[in-house]
Order: structure tokens, then sequence, then C-alpha cells
């Protein structure tokens, strides 16, 4: 599925998304976040979340209910593609009953040219170990390193991968290189069994090499 160029994408903030899987969808360009609101025992894994969407993924409790059951928990967000997002990558709600923000796991993602790569204000630990935020050298904000900054003490960001992860495939597609040829006149002047020169121009104009 392809989100583009609208308010949001997938928004549960008024009703919870429940043991779902949520896998390779593109949220681009977005006024809104890509996935927002209240997820349980989902796995977010192999999107897309780039080119100017406000937030990629915001992970909160439903507005409509009451806690300690109106929360996020128990999701993981693994091998997405993060990518130059104009707010933050990935947001977690502080406002959740006690000890149920930090049931949600983050691993494998890559975290590209974001205006914040992980926010979280809260006094609980949530784990978001093995991301690569940009740079060999980790996260800054609150991290060592001159990556996307992680904004939050809570923010377990240990572990940091120092290259971009080999899985998510929206981030590293696979080139089609073949080639089709098209007959014109110039093949008028072509000798049968003689070798054939073709001059082929590749470009990456994606985010990793």
């Amino acid at each position: 599925n392809r989100f583009e160029n609208t308010a949001g994408g997938i928004d549960a903030s008024a009703g919870s998304i429940s043991g779902a899987e949520i896998s390779r969808n593109r949220f681009e360009s977005l006024t809104g976040p890509g996935i927002q609101g209240q997820l349980e025992s989902c796995l977010v894994v192999d999107n897309l979340f780039a080119y100017g969407n406000s937030v990629g993924i915001s992970l909160f409790e439903d507005f409509l209910g009451s806690p300690p059951s109106n929360a996020s928990v128990d999701n993981f967000v693994l091998l997405n593609c993060f990518y130059q997002n104009l707010g933050t990558a990935m947001s977690f709600s502080a406002s959740q009953a006690a000890g149920t923000i930090s049931t949600n796991t983050a691993w494998f993602n890559d975290i590209v040219e974001n205006t914040v790569g992980s926010a979280y204000s809260g006094a609980e630990t949530i784990d978001v170990t093995s991301n690569y935020w940009g740079a060999a050298d980790g996260p800054s904000g609150d991290g060592p390193g001159s990556g996307d900054p992680v904004l939050g003490a809570g923010l377990d960001f240990s572990s940091f991968l120092v290259a971009p992860a080999t899985y998510p495939t929206h981030c590293h597609p696979v080139a089609d290189l073949s080639i089709t040829k098209v007959d014109d006149a110039h093949d008028a002047y072509a000798v049968v069994g003689a070798p054939v020169i073709y001059t082929i121009t590749v470009e990456n104009l994606g985010p990793f090499d």
C-alpha cells in the first residue's frame, strides 16, 4: 500500500489496532504521522516512512479509552526505513499508564536524515537498540554520535548499528538492470555478427549505497 500526499496514514488514535502485522507500506509526504495511536501486540515491519512526513510512527494511548487499558503495548517495530521525515521518526508517549510504553521494542531499523530520530520524555526505559541512526558513531542528541538525534534518557540506543541494516527492502531495493532493445533507423547500419556497444548510466537516487 502507498499513503502519499495526504493528512496521514494509519490512524488508531480513536480506537486500537490489535494483533496486526503492518508491513510493506510506503508512507510518503504526509502532513500527519505515517502510523499513529494505540497499537497492541502488532508487528510493524519492512515499511518506508520518508520524504517529508510530519512523524514516522507515533505510539500513544487511545483518546477514547481510559487507563490502564488504553495503551500502546507489546509492539515490535522492526526492519523499517525512516528517511527524511520532517519531525520525529519514532515517537513514544510519556502519558500512558506506568509500565506500558516500555513494553514496545524497535530493532534493526534504518533511521537516516530525520529531524529527530526518536523521542520520549518519560521515565521508563524503551528498547531501541540495534538500530542504524545514520552515522557509524551512533545517534546525536542524548547519544554520543553524529547521527539522527535521540531525545530522552529513557531511550536505550546501546548496541547501535555502525552501518545500515541489510534487511529492509524498502531501504535497499534491488535495481532492475534489464535492457530492452528498441529497433530504430540506425539498425540499418549494423553488421550481422558484429559486436554492439551500449552505454548505460546507472544513478543511485536513494539514501543508501
